[in-house]
């Protein structure tokens, strides 16, 4: 028991700090970055190869995703977003940029679909080839930290019970990089990362 709660004292701390950084990290700066990780992801192995496609709609706070679901879309492939319930999250199919601009916004201002019955839902319709996972702070070789909801690793938890495993590409600027990130065993890391590089224009 002490080793769990020393776990969640040490992911709070690890948290608190990356907030800090996160909370003073220039605007410009995170512009910049988003760009770079933007075409860096369009060019990376795993997202060349996927034809069904996870990704988040990004808050201020996070890496950029609208150059990336732009191209997806240009490049014919299938696009799946979250829907976030108390519990679980699903992804659920988009079809255009229209469609994104159009849906509902939560309580929390997050765009999501909340029309889950009109539009397929990625693990009973065939699964997905790539999950772009947003976090709070990766570490180089793919351990993730989230805000604390569990839903990635819940989600990743269902997608292994199916049989279908994507690949997990974790997203995050430079100040979210984070070496020492504590990992229980319901954490899962992601397959790989691509992190902002510090002081790139």
């Amino acid at each position: 028991h002490t080793h769990t709660h020393t776990m969640a004292q040490t992911k709070a701390a690890v948290r608190a700090l990356v907030k800090a950084r996160l909370a003073s990290f220039p605007v410009e700066q995170r512009a910049a970055e988003s760009a770079n990780i933007a075409s860096r992801v369009l060019k990376h192995p795993a997202y060349a190869a996927a034809k069904r496609i996870a990704l988040y709609l990004s808050m201020p706070s996070e890496v950029d995703t609208a150059p990336i679901i732009e191209d997806v879309f240009k490049s014919g492939r299938e696009c799946f977003v979250p829907r976030y319930t108390k519990t679980s999250m699903d992804m659920l199919k988009v079809t255009s940029l229209e469609d994104i601009r159009c849906l509902p916004r939560t309580k929390w201002n997050i765009a999501q679909p909340e029309d889950p019955e009109q539009r397929d839902n990625a693990l009973e319709t065939g699964g997905l080839d790539l999950i772009i996972t947003p976090g709070l702070a990766f570490s180089q070789s793919g351990a993730r930290l989230g805000r604390g909801g569990g839903y990635y690793d819940r989600f990743f938890a269902r997608c292994q019970e199916q049989g279908t495993v994507p690949f997990r590409l974790g997203l995050g600027f430079s100040v979210q990089q984070q070496d020492d990130i504590p990992m229980s065993e319901l954490d899962v890391a992601v397959n790989d990362v691509v992190l902002g590089m510090h002081g790139q224009e």
